[in-house]
């Protein structure tokens, strides 16, 4: 992530935990080829610190009350560009409950009340799911800050999907979450 960014989802595509293409990870850093460098013809040393510590930086899945898993997968692929997507599996889950999936952001989402959060998403369903999966933008202590349905969709083909959410209350800190309410 660098630069000017209107994106408040971190890994957003599932991709972070990637290498960079012909990079490889030594002690801790992500070292690329070794090639003559452009000045002095000598290989270049440069290496980059890498912080991933997970498969899915930035989410997480609270499954209180359920049973449910996440991981990554590049079977049937969106597109050849962003081959990984998120396999959500929920197994078990108590009458009442629902298991979130949420993203941190970058330091938080600063959700400011009043503000619209336009919320684009693909998803393709497998295994019974029949929702109903709600959009939220929580705040750092839990509460909801605006909340949209996503219309549950079952089809094993991605579908895009989009809602508006719209901010009921600020919070600096704030974070993203889908609120998945049925197995599947």
């Amino acid at each position: 992530e660098g630069g000017l960014y209107a994106e408040l989802i971190q890994n957003r595509g599932f991709e972070d935990s990637r290498l960079p293409p012909m990079c490889k990870l030594e002690n801790g850093f992500i070292v690329p080829p070794r090639t003559p460098h452009f000045d002095t013809g000598k290989p270049n040393d440069w290496r980059l610190r890498w912080n991933v510590a997970s498969e899915t930086p930035a989410w997480s899945l609270d499954a209180t009350g359920a049973g449910a898993t996440m991981r990554l997968t590049d079977d049937v692929p969106l597109t050849e560009a962003t081959p990984n997507s998120l396999v959500v599996e929920v197994k078990d889950l108590a009458p009442g409950r629902a298991v979130a999936l949420r993203n941190e952001g970058f330091w938080g989402i600063n959700v400011e009340q009043g503000a619209q959060y336009k919320l684009s998403l693909y998803a393709r369903v497998e295994g019974g799911f029949k929702g109903p999966l709600t959009a939220r933008l929580e705040g750092a202590d839990g509460r909801e800050l605006a909340s949209a349905p996503v219309a549950a969709d079952a089809s094993a083909d991605w579908k895009k999907f989009e809602v508006t959410l719209t901010a009921k209350a600020s919070d600096p800190k704030a974070r993203f979450a889908l609120h998945l309410e049925s197995t599947g």
